[in-house]
């Protein structure tokens, strides 16, 4: 398998799709539209077995250079598309990607569409791949429409140690307290793998394979039905920091005081304590880079405590305890990173991160694979930041024998006013665990400046 990333060699492979208020069902008008051949097998597939489907394929849109001074050379535009078909077969949504990544043989649509349809069991929004990491179209669809499923198609490659496909859409579901019906292609030869349904309560079901060789499976699970809620404005657009107040938190474990102003999908937390109050020494902080940020962290050395780490603006805190007093060939640090991210993508991130690390003489050693070694293991802990965005996304990612896994379903790991807390131990040993924050709106304010690391 290969991607091909010309549009003149993606051309031959994409089908005119047209607009959804065509009422159009290609499996009983196969002939409507020319070259509809794989428009009309999903439409038959979704007939055929009484189901609504859901694919990914592309579109060909034409245009003219005379009437649109957007039109390309070639006199089309090229969609990376979502398409739905019902039970009948009809087409019912139409979906063209907006957050492009490095998909040369496509075109960005000028708005970032909300598209959503309607099923006895709840109304879906859909969107794809890279759009997951953005606020438009994905915050647009739970905040302004009140969307409590997502239908996902992507092609992801994992990327450790915060990106891996199942650890990252299951806390897509746990933080924004969402369904989430992921399908992945699966080719682990380049990194491509995990599927999974993911609901508020953890992953109810997912298939995550890296053996070279392995095949695809299709993966099915019945959870609850989630309805839009009653307040479709539970969540809002990000107010600017200079007004925003949410709640007041000193980073070193006194109770929050809580204020009036209403924020979701989890309390937010605001710095309070300046550099000077930073407990830890110094001395006892070490870098290491993590998906090419880097981050301040601190080893967790004794076998319970709490350890609290800095950087720029967060503040990250873990109360923990380990299952041995024993010095063991690994240790887990906890991390803070605050800042625009700017490798593969431009995206403002704050995270606290309690991570396994390698042990060694200078300092402990933090990568990418966070689970090299899996010696000791944490009982319990909490962590909880000081983050000035309310989108936080609790991740949970456990070095299983073979592979990474997920906690059991229903999790028994809680995140709640902004604190993910585990109080045993799980079933496979703790690979890294994550409060991963995107602060949407610096996206655009920090492009053009440079990032500190402090």
């Amino acid at each position: 398998m290969t991607f091909h990333r010309r549009r003149d060699l993606v051309f031959p492979y994409l089908e005119y799709i047209p607009d959804t208020n065509s009422s159009w069902n290609p499996c009983q008008e196969p002939l409507r539209f020319n070259e509809t051949e794989i428009q009309r097998a999903l439409s038959c597939m979704a007939r055929e077995n009484n189901m609504y489907v859901v694919a990914n394929i592309g579109d060909k849109q034409p245009c003219k250079q005379t009437t649109d001074n957007l039109c390309r050379p070639d006199d089309h535009y090229q969609y990376n598309t979502d398409v739905v078909y019902d039970p009948s077969g009809k087409m019912v949504a139409k979906y063209h990607k907006y957050n492009l990544f490095f998909e040369d043989q496509f075109d960005q649509p000028q708005d970032a569409e909300t598209v959503t349809f309607d099923t006895p069991f709840g109304r879906f929004g859909v969107f794809t791949c890279f759009d997951i990491l953005f606020e438009h179209p994905p915050i647009d669809l739970i905040s302004k429409h009140g969307i409590q499923n997502i239908v996902f198609p992507t092609a992801w490659m994992d990327a450790g140690p915060f990106f891996t496909s199942v650890q990252f859409h299951s806390a897509f579901a746990a933080g924004l307290g969402t369904n989430f019906l992921a399908a992945n292609i699966h080719w682990p030869e380049s990194r491509f793998h995990g599927s999974g349904i993911y609901t508020p309560d953890g992953a109810a079901a997912y298939y995550y394979n890296t053996t070279i060789g392995s095949t695809a499976m299709l993966v099915v699970k019945e959870i609850p039905v989630l309805r839009q809620p009653q307040d479709a404005n539970v969540l809002h657009h990000q107010p600017k920091q200079s007004n925003y107040t949410g709640t007041q938190f000193n980073l070193f474990h006194q109770q929050p005081k809580q204020s009036h102003q209403k924020t979701a999908p989890s309390k937010v937390f605001r710095h309070q304590s300046k550099q000077s109050d930073y407990k830890t020494a110094p001395s006892k902080v070490f870098r290491a880079v993590l998906f090419d940020d880097t981050f301040n962290l601190v080893q967790l050395g004794q076998p319970s405590g709490i350890q609290d780490v800095c950087h720029n603006n967060l503040c990250c805190s873990v109360s923990y305890q380990y299952n041995s007093t024993a010095i063991g060939k690994d240790c887990f640090a906890v991390g803070a990173f605050d800042g625009l991210h700017t490798y593969e993508g431009s995206y403002y991130l704050q995270i606290c991160t309690l991570i396994r690390c390698i042990n060694t003489e200078d300092k402990p050693v933090c990568t990418d694979r966070p689970d090299a070694t899996t010696d000791q293991d944490l009982i319990s802990f909490k962590m909880h930041g000081n983050f000035s965005t309310p989108y936080v996304y609790p991740e949970i990612l456990l070095a299983g024998q073979e592979d990474f896994t997920l906690a059991s379903y229903p999790r028994h790991w809680t995140f709640q006013d902004g604190r993910l807390k585990a109080t045993r131990p799980f079933h496979d040993p703790l690979a890294v665990a994550t409060l991963f924050g995107r602060w949407y709106s610096r996206d655009r304010d920090e492009k053009a400046k440079p990032t500190n690391q402090s």
